[in-house]
């Protein structure tokens, strides 16, 4: 509870405290000083009276040296309130008559002449006290003092209950009608108390009204954050599902594009002359095509990968000048084909570097080919270059460059400059995108530096590693068989990581058939899935004996069987075929379409 002092009447009372001490001061000082003043005439109007009632009897006494006379007006004079002494003397100050106090430090006296035919004869002095006038009026200055004090305790007490009553309680009702507003509840304030419409019942009106509006953006607010949730719960399943889809989809594109590639590369020689010219453009223009789309279906694969954050490098020691001369070499010849001047340079102390390799190769393709492709004359070179604790790789080109506020916008997915440069030059707007990402995994980045209409720089710059950032996450049976099996080596250690989950693997021959399901299976946090798409890859992490048991998803095939037998006869799995079979080979079968929770059910029974 806040002191007495805190009020808002004593707060505002002492800012007008020492005014109204100092207005108050002068008008008691004024109304004492009236009061003196009055007192003062009314004692000299006394000593006139005095003087006019005895002046005959008095003079002619003097005149006449009739003692008994004077000793009576002078007794009956004395005997007045304010009279303490009185002395005649003649013009030569000759002593006539004295009677009472005559010398006194205190004493003042009135004077006047006694005369006989207008003619003077003697002084009159008559004597009182110097303090005649405060004795007067000294009641009058304490009642004056006492009635000013009382006005000002009225005043202060007045002051603070009008104040407290007009202002402080409504403000109290406002300022506690605050502390309830909040997003739920809603606070009104009703100044009953107030009669007339001041500016405190405005405040009052002006807070409801604030306070209606929050509540009502409150609830629209928490109205459209339930369907942003829902939007973004949707967006982000969605985007799973795109992933998942795309991952699919380019591996099964992959799949029948390899031998397309081989096989037109194999018919291009034609070895034994059989294809006429025409056919042989013909298959130029199929193996170029073919491995364009290959190209983009494995930017699409990156792509996902590093959006679901997939991605894993492989350090391994190599020989970084051998692997740049001979990625640089490669594109020597498309160079020359656009008559640029390709210069290659290397600077480093030290030719072996750890790195992956295939990562490192990608970053570079995608910046020299970018460089080849919008230069059209002029020159391409490429750097290489160390630092005591840094690998550098510049891309300098002639070509069209570009401008400052584009220079963001090429490191966004699928965004390429305008139409007009799509259309001339080629290109999805994936490469650059995914040479930062991937530069951003070495511990890296990519810069660029470049001016409209005279060419670009864009730098690759990645830290050194040391050998202590290269460690073994698991041991290895048939150590050599393994290293060369990378998928698998990803996937063993990631097992490792999740060795307390539920271990289950689906052959995924079918994308389509498992689309839906792996996106649930993948949500579930006691579930390590894993996914080939041949039984020949689930033999090989099954002997390195990661896990105990493993559950195996597989469509029903009857070619598979003889497999399936073997895999069961050596390992401890448990089988779930989707389709339809009375083959006790299977621990359990499940009936399409697939439903997830279903599935989900049925694992949790079989491992029980």
């Amino acid at each position: 509870m806040k002191s007495l002092t805190s009020f808002l009447g004593i707060l505002l009372f002492k800012k007008i405290f020492f005014i109204y001490i100092i207005f108050a001061f002068i008008i008691t000082a004024l109304e004492i000083n009236s009061k003196y003043n009055l007192t003062k005439d009314n004692l000299n109007r006394e000593f006139s009276i005095i003087k006019t009632s005895s002046f005959k009897n008095l003079s002619q006494g003097v005149y006449n040296h009739d003692t008994n006379k004077i000793e009576n007006i002078v007794k009956e004079i004395i005997n007045t309130n304010n009279i303490v002494g009185m002395s005649i003397k003649l013009l030569d100050n000759q002593i006539v008559y004295e009677k009472g106090l005559l010398s006194n430090n205190n004493l003042n006296f009135y004077e006047y002449f006694l005369k006989i035919d207008n003619k003077k004869i003697a002084k009159v002095f008559l004597f009182y006290d110097k303090n005649a006038v405060y004795n007067l009026i000294k009641d009058d200055i304490l009642i004056i003092t006492i009635a000013t004090l009382a006005k000002f305790i009225v005043i202060f007490f007045l002051f603070i209950y009008f104040i407290y009553h007009i202002i402080t309680v409504p403000l109290k009702k406002i300022i506690e009608a605050t502390r309830q507003v909040d997003n739920k509840n809603r606070a009104f304030v009703h100044l009953d108390n107030t009669k007339e419409y001041t500016e405190l019942t405005e405040l009052a009106d002006s807070f409801n009204y604030m306070s209606k509006r929050i509540f009502e953006d409150y609830e629209n607010v928490s109205k459209l954050n339930a369907k942003l949730k829902k939007q973004k719960t949707d967006l982000i399943e969605a985007n799973e599902y795109k992933n998942f889809f795309l991952a699919n989809i380019s591996h099964e594109l992959k799949t029948p594009l390899n031998p397309i590639v081989l096989i037109s590369s194999v018919m291009l020689k034609n070895k034994n002359n059989e294809f006429s010219e025409k056919t042989i453009e013909d298959l130029k223009i199929i193996n170029k095509s073919s491995n364009e789309l290959k190209i983009l279906i494995d930017d699409i694969l990156d792509l996902t990968k590093i959006e679901a954050g997939d991605i894993t490098l492989n350090y391994e020691y190599i020989n970084i000048r051998e692997l740049f001369n001979n990625l640089t070499t490669i594109f020597k010849q498309a160079a020359q084909r656009k008559n640029l001047e390709y210069e290659i340079s290397i600077n480093i102390k030290d030719d072996y570097q750890i790195l992956d390799s295939r990562r490192f190769n990608q970053i570079c393709r995608n910046l020299i080919n970018n460089a080849i492709k919008f230069t059209n004359e002029g020159f391409v070179k490429v750097e290489l270059f160390e630092s005591s604790t840094q690998l550098k790789v510049n891309v300098i080109d002639s070509g069209i460059g570009l401008k400052k506020q584009d220079i963001k916008k090429v490191f966004t997915s699928f965004k390429q400059l305008d139409a007009s440069t799509t259309r001339k030059y080629g290109g999805t707007g994936l490469g650059l995108a995914i040479s930062k990402e991937l530069a951003k995994l070495h511990d890296g980045d990519i810069f660029v530096e470049s001016v409209e209409g005279k060419g670009s720089c864009f730098s690759f710059i990645f830290y050194k590693k040391n050998k202590e950032d290269i460690t073994c996450t698991f041991k290895k049976k048939k150590k050599e068989e393994f290293d060369n099996n990378k998928e698998l080596k990803l996937i063993i250690s990631d097992k490792v990581e999740n060795y307390s989950k539920i271990d289950i693997i689906i052959i995924n021959s079918n994308p389509l058939l498992f689309f839906k399901l792996d996106i649930f299976l993948k949500k579930q946090k006691d579930i390590n899935l894993i996914q080939f798409d041949s039984l020949n890859k689930v033999e090989e992490l099954i002997k390195n004996e990661i896990s105990n048991k493993y559950i195996i998803i597989i469509e029903i095939e009857q070619n598979n069987k003889k497999f399936l037998e073997i895999l069961k006869s050596r390992y401890d799995i448990i089988l779930i075929g989707i389709g339809k079979s009375d083959d006790e080979i299977y621990d359990c079968v499940v009936n399409r379409p697939i439903e997830n929770e279903n599935i989900l059910k049925q694992i949790k029974k079989l491992i029980k």
